[in-house]
């Protein structure tokens, strides 16, 4: 091998000759006779000085000595430690195995927390997910459907510390569920950017009462029969187990399915997500629905039934229905400025109670007729404009101002069990109250000390605010 001169412009030095390689700071007159030598620090015979290199991993160790190199191997090759999976088996993908289960199988060997990769292709496996064993798809920037698992993963976690992650993956069902949580154990799962396909089953099944399924940007369809979830924990006595959901959309436009999707026990929270299909609580379930949509208009059902004991509050959200009720509350919940959109006979109702605030009713509906009715101090600030189809009428709480047909005499009914603050603007509408007289006359209550007040003005009106024992005329 030839070398290569540098110097100080006035004889060459030659630093490399024959595959030997100088490095001691200088200047020689006569070549480096014998191949194969690394300099490194002042010497006058050929040395060795390498003090002692090694690298990071301690996979290589150079060690000091004249003339010689010492190279030993204390590490391992690190791609038996990566978990990659490739379902084509081709060389040269990178890949250690062509399934699933043998990956995992492997990566729960290790007693640490792993990751399983997995190139683009179908996998059709039913996967049993250890603790601390997470999977993802290879590309965590490729599209979703290039790894497609056509099959059930169920978990069983045991340790709360070992979290499953299951990341940019295509899930499909095989005629049994995406994902099943079972068990008893303390059982944490994240799914992150996850399409799930309901062609043939329910998506999601839980019924590990300690089981807790946190779903993010996540999307996906449903097909006849077939829902997002089903939630089981029946012997779930707190809030440990349930479905979060954030962020996420499912659609129904496979064929239109009208499965809800339930929950009996533990808690299903929708933060910033849409449903196209519906959701029904019973049992002691909690729910809360902030910012979210669950739209059953196109398939005319109804959005959200409320069975659960628990605490349930649906908050700055929209519920749609078509001809069906939009709300049905069996249990007892409170409503905050929620859009109802129904053009059913009773837009909410059921036999439970209602705690509402600031309800808008977007449709031709808004009738409320559960059995138990709380307005919020606020519930009439948006005021709901009633005009009766028959009399004597009786006054439901979202009546904020009700317009009398003065042509004939009239009686007006003040709801037998209103609640603090409520209020009513009754007024005529017609112009002829002063021959024939609106009489207000409170079920079981009295106004201003009386039984009753009249109106017997043309066009008069009179507003009247419950203040826990009587009506008063403000």
């Amino acid at each position: 091998m030839g070398g290569f001169t540098t110097g100080d412009g006035q004889s060459p030095e030659t630093i490399m000759f024959a595959d030997s390689c100088c490095f001691d700071g200088t200047q020689r007159t006569t070549v480096m006779n014998q191949d194969g030598q690394l300099w490194i620090g002042s010497s006058v015979s050929p040395f060795v000085r390498p003090s002692n290199l090694t690298s990071l991993d301690g996979s290589i160790d150079i060690s000091n000595g004249q003339g010689t190199i010492d190279l030993s191997s204390t590490g391992s090759d690190l791609h038996v430690a990566r978990f990659i999976v490739a379902a084509s088996g081709t060389v040269g993908t990178g890949a250690n195995f062509t399934t699933i289960n043998a990956a995992v199988a492997s990566a729960a060997g290790t007693g640490v927390n792993c990751m399983i990769f997995i190139q683009p292709g179908t996998y059709v496996e039913n996967i049993t997910l250890p603790a601390g064993i997470s999977l993802t798809a290879f590309n965590g920037d490729g599209a979703i459907g290039d790894v497609i698992i056509q099959g059930k993963i169920t978990c069983n976690a045991s340790n709360a510390n070992n979290q499953n992650s299951i990341c940019g993956l295509y899930l499909a069902t095989n005629g049994d569920y995406c994902i099943e949580m079972t068990g008893a154990n303390i059982c944490l799962v994240k799914v992150i950017q996850c399409f799930l396909a309901c062609s043939n089953s329910n998506a999601i099944h839980i019924t590990n009462a300690n089981a807790s399924l946190m779903l993010k940007e996540c999307t996906g369809n449903t097909a006849v029969n077939t829902s997002i979830f089903t939630v089981t924990n029946t012997s779930l006595t707190s809030l440990n187990g349930g479905l979060i959901f954030i962020d996420c959309f499912f659609d129904n436009n496979l064929s239109a399915s009208t499965t809800a999707s339930t929950i009996s026990n533990g808690q299903c929270q929708l933060y910033n997500s849409r449903f196209l299909t519906p959701i029904t609580t019973s049992g002691t379930a909690n729910f809360s629905m902030v910012n979210s949509i669950i739209d059953c208009g196109g398939i005319n059902t109804t959005a959200l039934t409320i069975g659960g004991s628990g605490g349930n509050d649906i908050l700055d959200s929209y519920l749609t229905s078509g001809t069906a009720t939009a709300l049905v509350m069996t249990a007892s919940g409170f409503v905050q400025n929620v859009v109802v959109k129904s053009t059913n006979a009773a837009a909410i109702s059921g036999a439970g109670t209602i705690n509402y605030s600031g309800i808008n009713f977007r449709d031709t509906s808004s009738a409320m007729t559960t059995t138990t009715q709380v307005p919020k101090p606020v519930s009439n600030d948006a005021i709901v404009i009633k005009t009766p189809g028959a009399y004597p009428y009786t006054t439901v709480p979202q009546d904020g101002l009700i317009l009398v047909d003065s042509s004939v005499a009239r009686t007006i009914t003040p709801l037998a069990s209103p609640t603090t603050g409520q209020r009513h603007i009754i007024k005529d509408s017609v112009g002829s109250a002063a021959a024939n007289n609106i009489t207000v006359t409170p079920s079981g209550k009295n106004i201003d000390g009386a039984a009753s007040s009249v109106i017997n003005v043309n066009y008069g009106s009179v507003t009247i605010i419950y203040n826990g024992t009587e009506w008063n005329v403000v």
